[in-house]
């Protein structure tokens, strides 16, 4: 799916979609999108410039992505945020995205990031916050991304980071790990990091 005026691929307002095998790119906008959509499935797809790669948002809950290999869109590579709960990404590559590798945020809760490798992203590597509660992240590698490794910001709370590798972040005064505004009560363990400005 390539080459759109608006997305490579749209789902809003259903459930128990099976998105699989897909290859979306140069669309204006976003790759792969879900609105107000639960229970479906991304897996085994490769998304590149887009606007996003796939992004899943407002109230879309319970869904799995897995398998995404997603770089060189011009804001991130996948994204979760408004109000969408419960979802799991795994087994997936986010690279040479203009802004963040992977967002987690806005109100969410319960989501289950594993597996996952972000490198050479022009900001964060992953970003997770704004509410973002209850969730976890683990087996990640963040390799030279331009922002931080990993931020937790803006009430991140209640949330668990472990065996995370984050290495060679390479803005000026960028943390392999950043936790920051009212980001609380986080279970942080089994963490390896070198080479960033600050550990």
């Amino acid at each position: 799916s390539y080459n759109n005026s608006k997305n490579g691929i749209a789902v809003q307002f259903s459930s128990r979609n099976n998105i699989s095998n897909i290859t979306a790119y140069n669309n204006t906008f976003d790759g792969i999108a879900l609105a107000n959509t639960s229970y479906s499935n991304i897996t085994n797809s490769i998304t590149m410039k887009n606007r996003y790669g796939v992004l899943i948002y407002s109230n879309s809950d319970y869904n799995n992505i897995s398998g995404i290999t997603s770089y060189n869109n011009t804001n991130d590579g996948i994204r979760i945020s408004l109000f969408s709960d419960y979802n799991n990404v795994s087994n997936s590559s986010v690279f040479n995205n203009t802004q963040f590798g992977l967002v987690a945020a806005g109100n969410a809760t319960g989501m289950n990031i594993s597996d996952i490798t972000a490198r050479a992203n022009g900001n964060d590597g992953i970003r997770a916050g704004d509410n973002l509660t209850y969730s976890t992240f683990r087996n990640i590698t963040l390799i030279s991304n331009a922002g931080h490794g990993i931020t937790l910001y803006n009430n991140a709370s209640y949330n668990a980071l472990y065996n995370i590798t984050t290495t060679s972040q390479t803005g000026t005064n960028m943390a392999g790990i950043d936790i920051r505004y009212n980001s609380s009560f986080n279970i942080i363990y089994d963490i390896t990091a070198r080479g960033n400005s600050i550990g």
